[in-house]
């Protein structure tokens, strides 16, 4: 099984992992409205301060999904409250 993720900032920084509230690309967190506003000097999780990992989720863009690998994917259960 394959997990693409992309990265931002430098591996000195505070590890942050950016998680997307539904299946989707890491890159699309990139947006200018979105994260020029989150990412960028003096946001929340500024890139210079941190070490940004957001990943692609299962099956959408470079990561595995259960077509393209050998073993079948575990059942995910959606448990929000």
């Amino acid at each position: 099984m394959k997990l693409h993720y992309r990265k931002i900032g430098t591996r000195t920084g505070v590890p942050v992992l950016v998680l997307r509230g539904t299946a989707g690309l890491g890159a699309s967190m990139l947006s200018k409205d979105y994260g020029d506003e989150l990412f960028g000097p003096g946001g929340a999780l500024d890139a210079s301060r941190y070490y940004l990992i957001l990943p692609d989720a299962l099956g959408t863009g470079q990561s595995s999904s259960g077509s393209s690998t050998r073993r079948r994917l575990p059942a995910v259960t959606d448990a929000r409250c």
